[in-house]
C-alpha cells in the first residue's frame, strides 16, 4: 500500500501540473502581476518560474530554505500562491470524486474514520497539513514507516484513511 500511495503521489504531480499552472498564472496576476514577473525593487527576478518550480516539486521549498536561510520571507512570500493553488485543486477533486485523480487511477479512495461523508473541514485540514508538511518538512513523511497502520500524519489528524476500492 505504501508503494502504491507513493506512485499515486508522483502520478498526481504529473496530472495536476497543467491545471495548476493555469490557475497559478491567473492567481499570480491577480495578486501582484509586476512582482511575479519582474521582482521587487528593480530586481528582475522572474519569480513566476519559482512558482512553477514549486508546483512541479514542492519539497524544493525545503531545499531552498536550507540553501538560503536568510531568504525565508521571500521564499514564503513566493510559495504561498503555489500552495493556495495546489490546495484549491486538491479540495475540489476530493470533494467531487472522494479522492483525487491519482487515487482513482491507482484504485484508492479517501474515506472518513467517522463513518460519515467527508466534511469540508476534514478535506481542508488534510490538504493544508499535507502540503505544509511536504513543502517545509519532507522528512516527516518517514512517519508512514514508523507507525503500525502505515498512515501519514495528515490522515491521522484529519480522521481520514485511504482504502483500496
Amino acid at each position: 500500500m505504501i508503494f502504491k500511495r507513493t506512485a499515486a503521489h508522483i502520478l498526481n504531480r504529473i496530472i495536476i501540473l497543467v491545471p495548476a499552472m493555469l490557475l497559478l498564472r491567473g492567481e499570480s496576476f491577480l495578486i501582484n502581476p509586476s512582482y511575479f514577473i519582474f521582482g521587487k525593487g528593480g530586481q528582475s527576478g522572474w519569480l513566476i518560474l519559482w512558482l512553477f518550480k514549486y508546483l512541479a516539486c514542492l519539497p524544493l521549498v525545503f531545499l531552498d530554505l536550507i540553501r538560503q536561510p536568510l531568504e525565508i520571507v521571500k521564499i514564503v512570500e513566493i510559495i504561498l500562491p503555489a500552495l493556495l493553488c495546489l490546495i484549491t485543486i486538491d479540495v475540489f477533486s476530493i470533494r467531487l470524486i472522494r479522492g483525487d485523480l491519482r487515487m482513482r487511477i491507482m484504485g484508492l479512495k479517501l474515506e472518513s474514520l467517522k463513518d460519515s461523508l467527508l466534511s469540508l473541514v476534514q478535506i481542508l485540514t488534510r490538504t493544508i497539513i499535507k502540503y505544509l508538511l511536504l513543502a517545509f518538512f519532507p522528512l516527516v513523511l518517514v512517519y508512514i514507516f514508523l507507525n503500525k497502520e502505515n498512515t501519514v500524519l495528515y490522515d491521522r489528524v484529519s480522521s481520514t484513511k485511504i482504502i483500496k476500492t
